[in-house]
């Protein structure tokens, strides 16, 4: 059969989903539906707590955080007397819309915090931290939860001392409906000025947004591409914040594998000629072998729980192959009649 003949081949099949296996994995991070508000004047503690107030008279209730964030701020186990450089988020609201997190966060609890596991071994040694206390800027805090997915993170509520620190929102966009119309609701009636950064971009997710009430609409089209070219535009230009990023890496993760994945597969396809049924067997037997052998790489990455579910890498590599046969079958087909 002259396997050696094919080794070439193999390898670049193998490498190709290796890749895909990381285009899906990038492909499981969260989905980020939520808004994300950027105010346009920095909030205090007590701006904050006004606004939850002016939220508890209104009818429509909406799930929000307001939040903020701090780099290179100094924590410490007063009891090890061990100290370690983190990053702060100050949050008034629901902590799991920006968040994944063990235990929980009573934001009117002043004296709770939630910390990463980085952090954790820091301080304490081991990642077992809850119901511990921290000291940060000459305050103590216990313990609540251990971040998730996520490194070097202090989170703590807004209190009424919290200086003007609180630069952003979280919204919850219930399913359903139509993204624009509870930003513009909740703004009002909380008295917000803030523009929205659409981290929802990065999932090139085709919401109700792009799709006009009449197809005939060119106009529809012309002010959509001005719109989302400026909120591009503002996404890239705008600093993200830690909670963001790794909806923000899955992005680039998925931009350099998937273009990896063309040239592989664009390669793949000049080289392997598929005329017999052996050659067809070997490599689809391959394809089998190096999807097994990409789920049992990556069993202990967090996002690839669907990896072994995923048809496009069990089932694609091998329905090329078929149709390649298939293909120069016809066509020998054709010549000898």
């Amino acid at each position: 059969m002259g396997i050696k003949r094919h080794i070439g081949g193999i390898i670049l099949l193998i490498g190709l989903l290796i890749c895909l296996s990381q285009v899906i994995i990038a492909g499981n991070t969260r989905s980020e539906d939520n808004a994300h508000l950027l105010l346009n004047q920095s909030l205090n503690g007590r701006d904050v707590i006004d606004i939850e107030k002016t939220g508890e008279d209104s009818a429509i209730s909406f799930n929000y955080a307001l939040w903020g964030e701090v780099n290179e701020q100094m924590i410490e186990n007063p009891d090890f007397n061990r100290q370690h450089n983190t990053t702060v988020i100050y949050i008034r609201g629901k902590t799991e819309l920006i968040l994944n997190h063990t235990g929980y966060l009573d934001t009117n609890d002043e004296n709770g915090c939630l910390i990463d596991e980085e952090n954790a071994w820091q301080l304490f040694g081991d990642s077992d931290a809850i119901g511990r206390t921290i000291t940060y800027d000459g305050k103590e805090y216990i313990i609540q939860g251990i971040l998730e997915d996520i490194d070097s993170l202090l989170v703590i509520p807004v209190s009424s001392e919290t200086t003007e620190v609180i630069n952003r929102v979280c919204l919850e966009i219930p399913e359903g409906k139509y993204r624009q119309d509870i930003i513009e609701s909740f703004k009002s009636i909380y008295g917000i000025d803030a523009t929205e950064v659409e981290y929802h971009l990065y999932k090139f997710s085709l919401t109700q947004e792009f799709i006009p009430n009449e197809w005939s609409d060119f106009e529809f089209f012309t002010n959509l591409y001005q719109e989302k070219l400026q909120s591009i535009q503002l996404l890239l230009g705008t600093e993200n914040p830690k909670p963001m990023m790794p909806y923000v890496n899955a992005f680039w993760q998925t931009l350099k594998y998937g273009i990896l994945s063309v040239i592989l597969f664009i390669i793949l396809h000049m080289i392997v000629r598929i005329q017999n049924r052996k050659t067809l067997f070997l490599y689809v037997g391959s394809a089998f072998i190096g999807a097994f052998l990409c789920v049992v790489i990556f069993q202990n990455v967090p996002q690839a729980v669907r990896l072994a579910d995923s048809r496009s890498l069990w089932l694609a590599p091998s329905v090329y192959f078929l149709g390649r046969y298939a293909i120069y079958r016809c066509r020998n087909f054709s010549k000898t009649r």
